[in-house]
């Protein structure tokens, strides 16, 4: 865990508020209201709501989720805080989503959704190092957290995720992952890996990479999407197209194979192939 560390009086002004925040009185919901908007000029405001989230078991769920809500509302601010307040913040969401508690981990998976949009991947790398380690976890509910954050993350932001980091492309070993849980077991899962590999189906006309495993992948991808979910390939189908049937020609054997698995799926669907 990072450096920074809660004043005592600014950590009990925030608690105290978060708790006077449940009551539903008019006049005690304007002041607080005013309150909140007040905390977020003060540098240290998120990692405050972000140390009552992961650090403050003895509150109750509620309170600590209430921070987690308020930190999604200003994930913003992550962008203008000092340095050690912006790495606490990162490390303390992460160790949020690992927590006993579902209601918990389900708040930090927002906070990550909307810290990661204004940070970007190539900026906090080991976010999605963790969330892609979690999908090989043996508990069915963190996978599932897991995958909630890529899924809504893949959806809101996935040009984002289309960045080198330290030498390499996040999309080169997710997209692998994506496919191989698409065998999954569970249908949650297999629906959240095909999900996943919708929402990257106009950046895969960019898929020229000089490495044939990472061809071969964007094939099978399209390939599962046409067989799985068509509806998401048809507003992409003349990119896809024309990049299926110059992967026909690859010199690579396997990319073409896998390229031609995608017309012959494609003739054996009537309603496409009419």
């Amino acid at each position: 865990m990072a450096t920074w560390a809660p004043q005592p009086q600014g950590l009990q002004e925030v608690l105290q508020t978060l708790h006077e925040s449940t009551d539903m009185n008019v006049a005690v919901q304007r002041a607080i209201t005013q309150k909140l908007n007040n905390f977020t000029r003060a540098p240290e405001y998120i990692a405050y709501l972000a140390y009552i989230l992961t650090a403050m078991p003895q509150e109750e769920d509620r309170i600590r989720t209430i921070a987690g809500y308020l930190l999604k509302n200003n994930a913003r601010l992550i962008l203008t805080s000092a340095p050690e307040v912006a790495q606490y913040v990162k490390a303390a969401t992460l160790q949020a989503f690992t927590d006993e508690s579902l209601m918990i981990r389900n708040a930090a998976g927002q906070d990550i959704v909307a810290l990661l949009n204004h940070l970007e991947p190539r900026n906090w790398p080991e976010c999605l190092q963790q969330l892609m380690s979690t999908l090989d976890s043996p508990d069915l509910d963190r996978q599932e957290a897991a995958f909630n954050v890529l899924e809504k993350a893949c959806e809101d932001y996935p040009r984002k995720m289309d960045v080198e980091i330290n030498g390499s492309r996040p999309l080169d070993f997710m997209i692998p992952k994506f496919l191989m849980l698409a065998d999954h077991p569970s249908a949650k899962m297999r629906s959240h890996a095909i999900a996943c590999l919708s929402y990257f189906v106009p950046l895969f006309k960019l898929a020229s990479d000089d490495e044939p495993s990472v061809r071969r992948h964007v094939c099978q991808a399209l390939v599962l999407l046409l067989a799985a979910r068509p509806e998401k390939l048809m507003p992409e189908m003349n990119n896809v197209a024309e990049y299926m049937l110059y992967s026909t020609k690859d010199k690579n054997e396997n990319v073409a194979l896998e390229a031609y698995e995608f017309w012959l799926t494609f003739a054996e669907d009537a309603d496409l192939a009419g």
